[in-house]
């Protein structure tokens, strides 16, 4: 066991050592950030308010609430 325990070690310290002493490639940030494109025109309508669209539409009038009043 102490054996198989040893030859993982040495198997594994070669990789840990290259691994940290490797550095990875410098990207430039103008190189990874690049500008977004310009959203549809679609997105930049402004949504309609549904609310107001259905309050014109089913608005009861003055005259209509009195003929429906009880006495």
């Amino acid at each position: 066991m102490h054996s198989l325990k040893m030859k993982g070690c040495t198997l594994m310290l070669p990789l840990v050592i290259a691994g940290c002493a490797s550095q990875g490639a410098l990207v430039p940030v103008a190189a990874i950030c690049s500008m977004p494109p310009a959203p549809p025109a679609w997105m930049m309508v402004e949504p309609s308010n549904s609310l107001v669209l259905l309050d014109e539409l089913f608005s009861i009038s003055g005259q209509v609430s009195l003929k429906t009043e009880q006495p």
